[in-house]
């Protein structure tokens, strides 16, 4: 079946909600070509499976296994023998003895009933009515003189009809039992199980260790007394319920925020599917969440620092947010939709190419793994056979020895276009610089390069022999290695800066220079040796300031109310007239387009 044909589903499942909603049946007896005399058509499909040959297994599960609506439903009593003798509108495919493991489903029927909780007895019948009988079984009828039609099962599985060539999800139809007219809808025999694929989320549950461990430990199931239909008081004055409702939630799921559930959508997961793979993935995002025992925080404008600090600086679980992060992030990047890769309208085989030679996959909650073979098959994925699901694919990797850096480190801009991003100036002519907006009208063409949105911050020395400071917020900083670079433009870029000598032709000479150091929010210093940089004065340039710069702790993902933060001080020393010293001739200004974080990776460091 074609992944395309999943998006089209819900239009008609639309329609066939309105169908039961207004009593109507899908079709007639008059609608089937008759292909065999076996059965009969006054007779309910639940008559015909005991009076057709070669069904006597079928029969014995289909009496054992009772209906359910839910994994908690405890009050069903009906089996699906019971459903099928109904008089709804019903279609069966029905597997054929000796053609399918019966004994398989008679087995796990025998170990529900041996079971010594409730929880497992109903979860091995919910089990078999689910994989097995709910996999042959749609309500309404769909009609056997068609060509492929898409049914839709009553475990929301989507699989193929193909009436014409007598084939059911590629399980050919037994010959002269192609079709056996009931009262309650349609039988047909197949020589064959038709298989059943999880979907994605039934995988997670079920497939992987550690992973299906912590989707259940998430996992909250919770009593809709609202929805659940009341009975009466039991002789302790409390309330039986004729049918109870009960919702689900998953915290740990829902960072995907993909529907990896819902069968109508089609995703590509990347799935770190043995403990191997796991620690190896969980070790290496972890590695980007480290925090330190306490941090200072509540930055004051007003008073130019942190208003909690030393014995007021907050502190917190470390190692619990450390977990807790490194899961979302994980998660996050776990599924990516179909629709990334090339539009709905793929079969199977190009989905998996375009997964593999993609420049690069972005999950659905915008984590993008890059190809590090550009031009080739993702070295990720590319020698792993990816596992079909009811809903997509999953490639199941049994190791997962990634670069973090590569897919959950960002590169960080500060741009000084927002003053939020500076923190504090001393001896500056604006408190925090001033926000200069280039035109055609003040900008100097004879200096080269461009500015991003044509916009900077200025920050002029106000005052003689005073040192011109400015610190400028790194936030949500990473425990990583950066390379820490500024855009930084000439002096002189804007043309009412231009300083002239007394015959007021000649520029004055400028020499624009300052130096630079990181620190943490407590002022404990980051880098180990101070940077001095001097901005050229013919053009617009990207400066490194620091090759490489070690966070050994996070400033992302703080709890809330803990707005800390690394900063970039940038000095520039006082301006003294006719002097030979390296802060000499007017240098009294810096302008500033962004600074920039890059995250260094391990291919880098190698070399």
């Amino acid at each position: 079946m074609n992944m395309k044909t999943k998006y089209k589903s819900w239009i008609l499942k639309g329609i066939l909600s309105l169908a039961v909603l207004f009593g109507a049946s899908a079709c007639t007896e008059d609608h089937f070509d008759v292909l065999t005399n076996q059965g009969q058509a006054g007779s309910t499909i639940w008559e015909n499976l005991q009076a057709t040959p070669g069904l006597d297994s079928l029969c014995m599960i289909l009496q054992r296994t009772p209906v359910m609506k839910s994994l908690t439903d405890n009050k069903s009593t009906a089996s699906y023998a019971n459903l099928l003798n109904q008089t709804q509108s019903l279609t069966f495919w029905a597997p054929l003895d000796g053609t399918y493991n019966a004994k398989h489903y008679l087995d796990l029927l025998d170990q529900a009933d041996a079971a010594e909780t409730e929880s497992e007895r109903l979860a091995l019948r919910y089990r078999v009515g689910r994989e097995f009988i709910q996999n042959h079984l749609a309500r309404f009828n769909y009609e056997s003189n068609k060509g492929l039609q898409e049914v839709f099962l009553m475990n929301s599985k989507v699989s193929d009809y193909d009436a014409a060539n007598k084939l059911f999800n590629n399980i050919p139809l037994v010959a002269g039992f192609e079709t056996i007219p009931s009262s309650n809808g349609a039988l047909h025999i197949l020589n064959g199980r038709s298989p059943f694929f999880q979907n994605i989320k039934e995988m997670l549950e079920s497939n992987y260790t550690p992973l299906s461990q912590l989707v259940a430990d998430y996992e909250k199931v919770e009593f809709d007394e609202n929805n659940s239909v009341q009975g009466a008081m039991n002789t302790e004055g409390q309330m039986e319920y004729v049918d109870s409702i009960y919702s689900s939630a998953n915290s740990f799921l829902n960072a995907t925020r993909a529907r990896i559930a819902d069968e109508d959508s089609v995703y590509i997961g990347i799935v770190p599917s043995t403990q191997t793979a796991w620690d190896n993935v969980y070790g290496k995002v972890s590695s980007l969440y480290k925090y330190a025992d306490s941090y200072w925080y509540g930055w004051s404008d007003e008073n130019k620092e942190f208003l909690y600090k030393n014995a007021n600086a907050k502190t917190f679980d470390t190692d619990s947010l450390t977990n807790y992060n490194a899961l979302q992030e994980i998660m996050k990047g776990m599924f990516i939709s179909a629709s990334t890769l090339g539009g709905v309208d793929l079969d199977s085989a190009t989905l998996i190419h375009n997964a593999i030679y993609a420049d690069s996959l972005r999950s659905v909650n915008d984590v993008i793994y890059y190809n590090t073979n550009k031009g080739g098959a993702n070295p990720l994925i590319a020698d792993v056979q990816p596992t079909r699901a009811s809903n997509g694919y999953v490639f199941e990797l049994e190791e997962f020895d990634v670069d973090p850096t590569y897919i959950w480190a960002d590169k960080k801009e500060y741009s000084m276009s927002s003053d939020w991003n500076i923190s504090k100036t001393d001896n500056c002519a604006y408190p925090k610089g001033e926000l200069v907006t280039l035109t055609t009208d003040n900008r100097n063409d004879s200096i080269a390069g461009d500015v991003e949105q044509n916009k900077y911050r200025r920050f002029q020395v106000y005052g003689r022999n005073v040192t011109l400071r400015i610190c400028i917020k790194l936030q949500n900083v990473l425990s990583t290695k950066y390379r820490l670079k500024a855009v930084m433009a000439p002096n002189y870029i804007r043309s009412n800066d231009i300083q002239y000598e007394s015959d007021g032709i000649t520029e004055k000479e400028v020499v624009s220079r300052f130096t630079a150091n990181v620190y943490y929010d407590n002022d404990t210093r980051v880098n180990a040796t101070q940077a001095t940089i001097e901005v050229l004065q013919d053009s617009v340039r990207e400066y490194v300031i620091f090759d490489e710069l070690n966070f050994d702790r996070c400033y992302a993902n703080l709890p809330n109310g803990a707005n800390s933060f690394a900063y970039l001080q940038i000095e520039v020393a006082p301006r003294l007239q006719n002097s030979t010293r390296m802060f000499g001739l007017n240098n009294n200004a810096l302008n500033i387009v962004k600074v920039i974080l890059e995250p260094i990776h391990e291919d880098e460091e190698e070399k």
